[in-house]
């Protein structure tokens, strides 16, 4: 099966404008304009306070939060080290208004975002910009916004619900080095291993990078499978005077279990008396392939208050997935009726483009 979709241009022309008080020469009241443009200053270290200003790639535009009309909520990055969430639903429990979907077999981020949603309905960014891939949080991801309601239509043809925006992590000009290992078990014989590793740091100049490398190795909470993820993720950022670049890539392989959950009783419509941790499919119920994902944002000061922003963008994500379904239940002589369902070589890509002005 394949799923292939078009790119997008997107022209905008923003403005956002702080006003305050002040006293002109006369002594009379007068209004001050503050017009804040997209690029800023060299990122030396990471926004980490709770209340961080939202990502310019969420509104298209650098205002803060009391300025901009619409219902931002963030979920930022000293929240992300405290909660330590896996998934992006994981991470988005925190926020009003939404809800997780039907996730198909616990293999991809489906959100709801005020009822709104389903499978790849294209509400889930990175960087502000759309993705194919089924999971868009990972720990390249500084933080996740959600701009709710129709302001969803800053980004094309969207249900009214809105949108979620997972931003990655930038290159730092200040020296960073975290590494993580963290180690789980569930039920004595099930166990889990995560190694993640996160280096920043000046490479000549005014030029920075950044590595994350993670890896994820552990049983399945059910009675048997197992979930492997590896990702790696490189990225360059340029911060001269008035121009800013930052490359990211990401490469993904994953092999995780495709798991419908537990079978209902016919007679009851209510789940069968198994154990919760017992599986009635096929140890071939699993979805595995890889993912990549290659950005590129430039950032110019115009001059005055303007800037200029561009942006790119290619995703793909190729998978198999087994799905030998249950689809009947004889629960008088104890026996299923199996059906084999499987997807071979599916594969989504998808190439976009965005433009516009800040001032």
């Amino acid at each position: 099966m394949r799923t292939i979709t078009g790119g997008l241009l997107v022209l905008g022309l923003t403005a956002a404008s702080a006003q305050a008080a002040t006293l002109d020469d006369d002594g009379t009241t007068g209004q001050e304009i503050v017009v804040t443009g997209r690029a800023s200053p060299a990122p030396r270290a990471a926004d980490d306070r709770y209340k961080p200003t939202p990502d310019a790639s969420t509104l298209r535009s650098s205002a803060g939060p009391l300025e901009t009309p619409q219902a931002v909520n963030i979920v930022p990055a000293q929240v992300i080290r405290d909660q330590r969430p896996r998934f992006l639903d994981d991470a988005l429990a925190n926020i009003s208004g939404i809800t997780q979907g039907n996730t198909l077999a616990a293999t991809q981020d489906t959100v709801l975002k005020r009822g709104f949603g389903g499978n790849r309905d294209g509400s889930v960014m990175r960087n502000g910009m759309p993705l194919v891939q089924g999971r868009a949080f990972n720990a390249a991801t500084q933080s996740v916004e959600v701009l709710k309601g129709p302001a969803s239509l800053l980004y094309g043809i969207m249900d009214p619900g809105g949108v979620i925006n997972t931003v990655a992590k930038k290159p730092l000009l200040d020296p960073h080095l975290a590494v993580a290992l963290t180690g789980s078990a569930y039920a004595a014989s099930r166990t889990g291993l995560e190694a993640m590793a996160d280096l920043t740091g000046p490479i000549a100049g005014n030029l920075a990078g950044r590595l994350v490398l993670d890896h994820q190795d552990e049983d399945y909470w059910r009675n048997f499978g197992e979930r492997r993820d590896t990702l790696i993720a490189p990225s360059l950022g340029w911060y001269g005077g008035d121009t800013q670049a930052v490359l990211w890539y990401e490469y993904r392989r994953f092999d995780t279990p495709f798991d419908r959950g537990t079978v209902l009783d016919p007679r009851t419509i209510t789940p069968l008396a198994v154990p919760r941790r017992e599986r009635l499919d096929d140890r071939n119920n699993r979805m595995f392939g890889d993912s990549h994902l290659v950005q590129l944002a430039l950032d110019h000061r115009l001059g005055g208050t303007w800037a200029a922003h561009l942006a790119a963008s290619f995703n793909s994500e190729r998978y198999d997935a087994g799905q030998l379904r249950v689809t009947a239940v004889n629960t008088t002589r104890g026996t299923l009726t199996r059906r084999n369902d499987a997807t071979v070589g599916s594969l989504s890509t998808d190439a976009y483009i965005q433009a516009y002005l800040d001032g």
